[in-house]
This record gives C-alpha cells, sequence and structure tokens, in this order.
C-alpha cells in the first residue's frame, strides 16, 4: 500500500501530513489555500499516494467551504479521497505544542501540521 495524505483544509492556511513508509502519520507543511490544489498535484507526483483523508468539520459555517474543496479535489485528482470528523483536532494540536513548550499562537502553521497528523492518526486508528 502506498502513503496516506492527510489535509486540514482553511480558509487560509492547509495543513499536510503524510504517513511514512512504516504507515504512520507525520507533519509534513502548511501551504496558503490558494496553492493547496497545485501542491497536492506535485505531492502525488513525488509520493506513491493511495488515498487523500481530509478533515471535514461535521458542523458550523467552514463545514461548507471544506465540503466545495473536497468536490473541487475529487474532480482534479485519481487517488481516493475520503472525509474525516476534524472535531478538535485543531485544538488536540494546540495541546501537543504547548506540551512542546510551544506556543501555538505563534505558530498557527504548525498548528495545522499537527492537525492533519491528528486527522490521518484517527483515520488510521479506526480502519
Amino acid at each position: 500500500m502506498g502513503r496516506i495524505l492527510g489535509i486540514d483544509y482553511g480558509e487560509k492556511r492547509v495543513g499536510i501530513a503524510i504517513t511514512n513508509p512504516l504507515n504512520i502519520p507525520m507533519p509534513l507543511e502548511t501551504v496558503s489555500s490558494d496553492r493547496i490544489m497545485h501542491r497536492i498535484e506535485e505531492l502525488l507526483n513525488e509520493y506513491e499516494i493511495d488515498l487523500i483523508v481530509v478533515g471535514n468539520p461535521m458542523e458550523g459555517k467552514r463545514r461548507e467551504m471544506v465540503e466545495r474543496f473536497i468536490e473541487k479535489l475529487k474532480s482534479n485528482v485519481k487517488v481516493k479521497v475520503v472525509e474525516w470528523d476534524e472535531s478538535f483536532t485543531s485544538r488536540r494540536a494546540e495541546e501537543v505544542m504547548r506540551k512542546m513548550k510551544k506556543k501555538p499562537s505563534k505558530d498557527r502553521g504548525a498548528v495545522d501540521r499537527i492537525a492533519a497528523s491528528i486527522i490521518l492518526e484517527e483515520y488510521l486508528s479506526s480502519n
């Protein structure tokens, strides 16, 4: 099986995580939301990715925005795309940063990357 890409989609930034060859989720990078489609294409060419897991809030105003992104992604890539409940992933990512003695408010991009990794971790734990 190839790698799995995890996406924490936001209005301004998108956190990206990827599984390593042992299928362990790792934060990868944060990109601006206007570059995400291009960056995903690059990652699909760079890594052997079989699946993309996109965190989707189960409720709230961001849900519609994320669902539009998921539909666009599904129509632009050839790999399977699934959505996953991202409830509390950003909050958990902030807790991880605090444990590392880092301030989440100083590096929102790191919060997004870690949240994407948590989304992947939760997906893998249940499948």
